[in-house]
């Protein structure tokens, strides 16, 4: 049988095909923000991160003065990379900045003498990093998340729940909250997408193709893809030029959450975690009021999630019915 949500292979000026129907067949999320706050996420996991550089380097990570100094030498090692790539034009992945930041960081906290810090050494302070912050994703999960996934794998037992990130969370990775509900998560960071993050339709492509390839029922014939994310240009207008249907996740509402992606966007804030140079941010804040105007459904809080998909449906197959009778 086929499907009525299809696509094809991408050049730079082609974008996803996706034709909704009545059914559910494919809801991704967005991660940060979206199912847990990103800044403290970040923020536990570059503790974890200084306190394995401590440990390696035998410093002592009781000193808050000195664990706050080696996070902040990271961070900007991280954005000196960044700011090399953008000068060459190349581009860089955010584990190689952290990465790059870390060797920095480590290096300039041993002897002078010392031989260049080996990639074995980066690698294991990079994965302690990794790993503190899929933990401390678990324990920072937002209020309902939970709750609304398992409501909508009761209502829609055959649909396929995937996360679309360009971070490195990993639901999978998440044993004690997530992993249960998500089939596949697609990185911005994946060799196979990398550079083509979101709003890219490259990972929103890659995002359709694992769905095809894996979790696709064979008597699907008519099921509707959504997307649901907090930021308006990389989820909502991202995904919706692909032709998902969008559910807009503004936290609390924008204009009662200055730390919103939809409220930084408005104001020019940069997030402490981010490494974007300004020039990137003036472009996400355009992106994200063109995104606006894509937004499917809103919701203020993740337990609305289960009615918003419900409305999106219905207003589907109302859409579907009137164009069948009509022609």
């Amino acid at each position: 049988m086929t499907s009525s949500f299809h696509s094809k292979s991408l050049s730079s000026s082609s974008s996803c095909l996706y034709s909704a129907g009545a059914d559910l067949g494919l809801l991704t999320f967005d991660l940060d923000d979206t199912l847990f706050p990103v800044g403290p996420v970040v923020m536990d996991a570059n503790q974890g991160m200084a306190k394995e550089i401590h440990l390696i380097l035998g410093i002592d990570d009781n000193d808050n003065d000195k664990m706050e100094s080696t996070i902040a030498g990271v961070v900007q090692g991280m954005r000196d990379a960044r700011a090399k790539a953008t000068a060459t034009k190349q581009p860089l992945s955010y584990s190689e900045q952290r990465k790059q930041g870390i060797r920095q960081q480590m290096e300039l906290m041993v002897p002078a003498s010392s031989p260049p810090m080996d990639q074995a050494t980066v690698d294991r302070v990079f994965d302690a990093w990794l790993t503190e912050r899929n933990h401390a994703a678990e324990r920072r999960i937002f209020p309902g998340a939970l709750e609304a996934l398992e409501t909508i794998v009761t209502n829609y037992p055959n649909a396929c729940i995937a996360a679309v990130t360009n971070g490195r969370g990993n639901p999978l990775d998440m044993t004690k909250t997530l992993r249960p509900y998500f089939r596949f998560c697609i990185s911005g960071e994946d060799d196979a997408v990398f550079p083509n993050r979101k709003p890219h339709a490259g990972i929103y492509e890659a995002s359709l193709d694992a769905y095809y390839s894996k979790h696709q029922s064979s008597d699907e014939t008519d099921a509707t893809w959504i997307h649901v994310g907090d930021c308006l240009a990389n989820d909502v207008g991202g995904s919706a030029k692909c032709g998902a249907k969008t559910i807009w996740y503004d936290a609390g509402g924008e204009e009662n959450n200055e730390n919103s992606a939809a409220a930084r966007a408005k104001s020019g804030a940069k997030p402490v975690w981010s490494t974007a140079p300004p020039a990137e941010m003036k472009k996400r804040a355009a992106l994200a009021e063109e995104g606006r105007k894509l937004v499917s459904a809103r919701v203020t809080s993740l337990l609305e999630l289960p009615d918003a998909i419900s409305d999106i449906l219905s207003a589907t197959t109302t859409t579907t019915t009137t164009t069948t009778t009509t022609t």
